[in-house]
């Protein structure tokens, strides 16, 4: 049988906006660490898939401990990957968790004053900040609105669909947005509260998006990594907390009703009354044990885990009754430092947001299902003029990737068309190796590229079947391995050939494994084709299977894992082997192409009726 291709949707979306998050900490608010022999930025600690692009280039390499950062270098971790990010001036340690992609978009160390920026594309980062001077200035930068932060230990993350959430554990948090006018006065958000913002959706009222932090739901998003880093900081935590519980206490004392801010920028902590600052205060000293409670409760820690992180943690704590604690903890008020008339107005921005989400989600759904029809419909027609195809020397993976593109492009604005086309150039440019890496992902397509174990001799990527008998017939895992650092996943291809006794269960359903595929940026299809092989007379059935992401300029890394599993019902006895493979990275180039015959093809499986 003659080799066809499918082709490999993609799709390039580009974003002009930027959250920045400006931490400036005042000599009243910093808190003492200890100074380290390695300068500028380096890498601490890295688990899992790890990579770095250095500045200008387009080749990566795996990340390592001690490994010293530069300005421009980006850092992208895989599903199982996290890393450390250790800033000598301004002193400041960043723990960024799986599935995302930072750059180091400033690192200027001088006698004047030292700058530091990072840029959160996408995923999750906890901060913390031993003190700045007063020259110094510490950005993090995420897609979206522009925020100013001034904070010491808060968490950021940025979610597929571009919503911004962040929670401060102590500090205060100068945000602000250039996206719309009415948000443009800075607010603070204080030690205890989260704010949740969709930069497509941004609110009337900025200060509407502040709460009390949700701790169950917020510790259900937040990876073991970044928790176990957030607790191992309760000792600055709590110090520096203290610090604010002197202040507020002393302007009681004095009659005066406290107010927080920095520079004029004001939070809208309530507290009108001792009754209203024990309140708030509680909601403080509680932050920590409830996410350490919570940690446990959903599993993301385990007991014994816990506990010997616990034993080191509160050794550094004083006071006993500020030690983090599993048992015997109140729950944090859900109005505690809040301004009970504003309650109102911010249950009606946290539903119209969710609301937003919501219909976004459906919106999305609709999208990708029409696409995936008419993905479908192609590949039919392709299948049905392969001889014409054949003629003209054309693959399908071509015709399919012409398709796809007009599918994709006669759904954008003008604006958006002009900048898909100069995004689409500006990647080919990339992939020539003749100008410096582009930024051509968008902040809802997090991208989670990694390397091989080593960076010199990258292991052979395989593909192996796994066969699960099931009542209807069996079900069949597509397993991949090594397909880590320039060897990461865009698109795939698999072509079978069985008897003609098995069928596949829900052809329209999705099969891929959403681990490694984001549901909403990504695509898959199957099809069967009943043919003949070389001069034989036996009809036998091709099902081809094609999975794609069509939203992100970047790559998948799998080192070990299972990309899809498809259904079969069995109707007799057969044989159904892999023939033809092709694994494809965003730029087009093939990372693995397998053709029949080839011993690196898995062996033929047997199914029995």
């Amino acid at each position: 049988m003659e080799k066809r291709d499918v082709t490999l949707v993609k799709r390039i979306r580009t974003l002009t906006l930027f959250l920045a998050l400006l931490v400036m900490i005042t000599s009243s608010y910093s808190v003492s660490a200890s100074t380290t022999a390695n300068e500028g930025a380096y890498l601490t600690t890295v688990q899992g898939d790890v990579i770095v692009t250095r500045a200008g280039g387009i080749k990566s390499i795996s990340a390592f401990a001690n490994m010293k950062l530069y300005q421009g270098d980006r850092i992208i971790t895989g599903d199982n990957g996290s890393v450390t990010i250790k800033v000598s001036h301004p002193e400041s340690v960043r723990y960024v968790g799986k599935n995302s992609n930072a750059v180091i978009s400033n690192l200027k160390q001088s006698v004047s004053g030292n700058k530091f920026s990072i840029k959160l594309w996408a995923g999750s980062m906890w901060s913390s900040i031993s003190g700045l001077a007063n020259a110094d200035e510490d950005f993090v930068e995420t897609p979206g609105s522009k925020l100013h932060v001034r904070g010491t230990n808060f968490y950021v993350t940025v979610q597929s669909d571009g919503t911004l959430s962040m929670f401060v554990a102590s500090g205060l948090v100068a945000v602000s947005s250039a996206n719309q006018p009415s948000s443009s006065v800075p607010f603070l958000v204080a030690p205890t509260q989260q704010i949740r913002i969709n930069p497509a959706a941004l609110p009337e009222n900025m200060k509407n998006t502040l709460a009390v932090v949700d701790v169950a739901n917020v510790v259900g998003q937040v990876d073991p990594f970044i928790l176990k880093a957030m607790i191992t900081s309760s000792p600055s935590i709590i110090e520096e907390n203290k610090k604010l519980e002197i202040q507020l206490k002393d302007s009681l004392d004095k009659k005066i009703q406290p107010v927080l801010q920095r520079d004029g920028v004001q939070s809208d902590i309530s507290i009108k009354n001792q009754e209203n600052l024990i309140t708030y205060l509680e909601n403080i000293n509680r932050l920590m044990s409830n996410i350490t409670f919570e940690s446990v409760q959903q599993d993301k820690v385990n007991l014994n885990e816990m506990n010997a992180i616990l034993m080191t943690t509160n050794q550094q704590i004083n006071d006993p009754d500020r030690k983090i604690r599993l048992q015997n903890i109140g729950s944090l008020h859900p109005l505690g430092g809040l301004d009970p008339a504003t309650v109102q107005n911010k249950e009606k921005e946290q539903s119209r947001l969710e609301t937003f989400q919501k219909d976004a989600e459906k919106q999305q759904l609709l999208l990708q299902s029409d696409f995936k029809a008419k993905l479908s419909l192609s590949l039919q027609q392709i299948l049905d003029n392969k001889r014409i195809l054949d003629f003209a020397n054309k693959s399908i993976l071509e015709q399919l990737q012409s398709h796809a593109e007009m599918l994709y492009t006669a759904q954008l604005s003008p604006e958006e068309l002009t900048t898909f086309k100069k995004n689409k150039q500006l990647l080919k440019i990339d992939h020539s190796g003749s100008a410096t890496e582009q930024v051509v992902t968008a902040p809802n397509l997090p991208s989670s590229p990694s390397t091989p174990s080593t960076p010199n001799t990258p292991s052979t990527p395989e593909v192996t079947l796994e066969q699960i008998n099931t009542v209807q017939g069996f079900n069949l895992s597509i397993r991949l391995k090594n397909f880590t650092g320039s060897n990461a996943i865009y698109g795939t291809e698999f072509h079978f050939l069985s008897d003609n006794a098995i069928e596949v269960i829900g052809p329209e359903n999705r099969f891929l494994n959403t681990s490694f595929f984001v549901p909403a940026n990504s695509v898959d299809i199957v099809k069967t084709y009943l043919g003949t092989v070389g001069n034989s007379s036996v009809t036998k059935k091709e099902t081809i299977y094609a999975a794609t992401q069509f939203g992100s300029a970047s790559n998948t890394a799998i080192s070990d894992g299972i990309l899809a599993t498809i259904p079969f019902s069995v109707s007799g006895d057969g044989t159904f082997k892999l023939f033809y493979v092709k694994i494809v990275d965003s730029t087009g180039k093939t990372i693995l192409e397998l053709n029949e015959p080839n011993a690196a093809l898995p062996e033929a499986l047997t199914f029995t009726k």
